[in-house]
């Protein structure tokens, strides 16, 4: 009878967790990962000598241009203006630090010319939306920096359109988590009874 109890226990526990594991992550709202891809690229058609080691110092120059097209999107004033132009208000939750992080931003692991720029929301037409506007609002400011000289002007920009795929649901995986903690739960209890006599 006792271990038929200890079992009962153990199937409780798991069962439990399994159930709590698979609701939590099967209710979860759908989210939507978009992202695009931003090339730097070199002017062939520009004769000015200003960079005389070009080629030498090209991967140096790719490196710190993507740099500066992270700023740009990183900036709370630019964050804002590129969802005004969806006619898409930011979360509400989120506050003005926090604006820089709606965008995530990877460099190619292997360096070079290219990084990828992306976002989750709720609605794929709100993430398209949202990347279109950073990537019109990106060539409008990498434009209006090379004519104020804050960027040079032999390096340009190519923006890739966006990718956006539903994220899929880790209900195998939440399920798992859920059985072995139940398992983990009910044996400490088990224990816990048996040692309490």
């Amino acid at each position: 009878m006792k271990y038929k109890n200890n079992i009962y226990i153990l199937l409780t526990c798991t069962v439990l967790f399994f159930a709590y594991g698979y609701y939590k992550e099967s209710s979860k709202p759908a989210n939507y990962y978009g992202s695009v891809s931003v090339s730097v690229f070199q002017n062939k058609d520009n004769d000015n000598n200003v960079f005389d080691f070009q080629n030498y110092y090209l991967w140096q120059s790719n490196n710190l241009y993507l740099d500066s097209i992270h700023n740009i999107i990183s900036s709370p004033a630019n964050v804002k203006t590129i969802f005004s132009s969806t006619l898409t208000t930011l979360p509400k939750e989120n506050k003005i630090d926090e604006f820089s992080k709606m965008f995530k931003y990877r460099k190619s692991n292997l360096g070079g010319n290219t990084a990828i720029v992306s976002y989750r929301d709720s609605s794929e037409e709100k993430t398209t939306k949202v990347l279109k506007s950073m990537s019109d609002f990106l060539n409008k400011e990498v434009l209006n920096q090379k004519t104020n000289n804050l960027l040079p002007s032999e390096l340009n920009i190519s923006i890739s359109s966006p990718i956006v795929l539903l994220e899929n649901k880790n209900i195998l995986m939440s399920s798992l988590i859920g059985i072995i903690s139940g398992l983990i739960f009910g044996i400490l209890i088990v224990l816990f009874k048996e040692y309490a006599k």
